[in-house]
């Protein structure tokens, strides 16, 4: 069991819940560490597949729940604030992540705004983008 620290909305009240991450649907044993790193955790989640510096937010992730990590996944609902606020939980800042932000304009062609790859990124977009980040810091 990992415990996943959720920060509030509000700003003024934070709790942690214990979660299985990676839990069998038939054993319900919980998964160590490492089980997530040959795919995703849930259909169409990038939850466990982003390693090094890059974070990628994803809003449409537990939607239903405050604004919080997992692995290097920032999801739920989550403002400007809220992500600085799970960063600096994660014991990180801004300047030394590359952030994938996979719904801000998203109609718009993939593009780089301070340190964050947004917009309808492919794959190989992303990791260009990112490297051009790492580079110019």
């Amino acid at each position: 069991m990992r415990a996943i620290r959720f920060s509030s909305l509000l700003g003024s009240a934070a709790l942690t819940l214990a979660i299985g991450l990676g839990v069998a649907a038939c054993g319900g044993e919980a998964a160590d560490d490492g089980a997530a790193e040959g795919g995703a955790a849930e259909s169409g989640s990038v939850i466990g597949t982003v390693t090094g510096d890059l974070i990628v937010v994803d809003r449409d992730q537990m939607a239903e729940l405050p604004c919080h990590a997992m692995d290097n996944t920032i999801m739920g609902t989550c403002s400007e604030e809220d992500i600085d606020n799970v960063l600096t939980e994660m014991g990180l800042s801004d300047a030394e992540v590359v952030i994938h932000d996979l719904q801000t304009m998203s109609d718009q062609d993939c593009h780089v705004m301070e340190n964050a790859v947004m917009g309808n990124c492919a794959e190989a977009d992303v990791a260009t983008f990112a490297d051009e980040i790492r580079a110019n810091r």
